[in-house]
């Protein structure tokens, strides 16, 4: 009995390209801290293809800030693994995320210990990236 092969998905024509190996797009995206030209934006905003609209018109001044809504940002620290654990029990016992748990014990804190701000030179002056 001869067995019947397959189609496969190359032989579908989910990826057929009509551009010549190699050749680049016919738009380019702008440079990271490129302005985009109006146009572009304009289309951004009132889009009527298909897919989720746009609803997060922030301004990206970091690669932090990239996927997050309005006045957060991303961080790593390092911490005991006594601490960490403690947060975590902290999150699943209160149901909350991570990263909200911390947020909370952040704020609980500073409250209690108010920080006086310090000026941006001082603080890069202070991590060895100043003069």
């Amino acid at each position: 009995m001869a067995t019947k092969k397959r189609p496969s998905l190359a032989d579908s024509g989910l990826f057929d390209d009509t551009r010549p190996r190699g050749a680049e797009p016919e738009a380019e995206a702008p440079e990271a801290g490129e302005a985009m030209p109006a146009a572009v934006e304009e289309q951004l905003r009132h889009s009527t293809g298909k897919g989720r609209k746009r609803t997060n018109f922030r301004e990206i001044t970091k690669s932090t800030q990239k996927g997050l809504p309005e006045g957060w940002d991303r961080k790593t620290f390092i911490l005991s693994e006594d601490n960490i654990a403690r947060i975590d029990h902290y999150a699943y016992r209160n149901h909350r995320k991570i990263k909200v748990a911390v947020n909370e014990i952040l704020n609980t804190f500073f409250a209690e210990h108010p920080v006086k701000a310090v000026p941006a030179d001082e603080i890069l002056k202070w991590k060895g990236k100043g003069d």
